[in-house]
């Protein structure tokens, strides 16, 4: 019987038709993660449909430093979300909508550092945003973001919460 059964399925494995694999939005970025500017474009890809099947940025595509100081804060600050970042980093923005018109380039790119500049059109507007990468072992990751010369940058956001935090307790 084991004679006939590795044979049998070594003629299906071949007869088979090859079946490409479902790739969502995680699969699609970690093709990318050596193309900053891919990177930016997979993640505004997610808001490319009113129901989309979101991944996590922030394990995925920070770096171990911003990671662990966004997940510092978040957690840090409990339910007082006078201490945490309340709202989406990515949208700028307190609600979720479909994004179009995304448009990436690079601002700077170097062998260990990039700055990525993107548009899109959200909420009726477009808006713009900055992504600064770092090169690592892992490929590139997002290691701040900015939403323009008027706001402070997300690592600035963190320090300051987390002082905020430190602070109030």
């Amino acid at each position: 019987m084991n004679r006939l059964v590795l044979p049998l399925a070594a003629l299906l494995a071949v007869a088979a038709p090859a079946v490409p694999p479902v790739l969502g939005p995680a699969a699609a970025v970690a093709e990318t993660a050596d193309d900053p500017e891919a990177i930016v474009r997979a993640i505004y890809g997610q808001w490319a449909a009113p129901c989309c099947t979101y991944f996590n940025v922030i394990d995925t595509h920070f770096s171990p430093k911003l990671a662990k100081l966004y997940k510092d804060v978040q957690e840090g600050a409990g339910d007082d979300i006078e201490y945490a970042i309340d709202f989406d980093i990515f949208l700028d923005a307190q609600d979720d909508d479909t994004v179009t018109e995304v448009v990436t380039s690079y601002l700077e790119k170097g062998d260990d550092r990039a700055v990525v500049a993107v548009s899109y059109k959200a909420f009726g507007e477009t808006r713009e945003q900055t992504y600064t990468f770092v090169k690592t072992k892992a490929g590139w990751k997002i290691d701040d973001m900015g939403w323009g010369p008027d706001r402070p940058a997300l690592r600035a956001m963190l320090d300051d919460l987390e002082e905020q935090q430190r602070k109030s307790r």
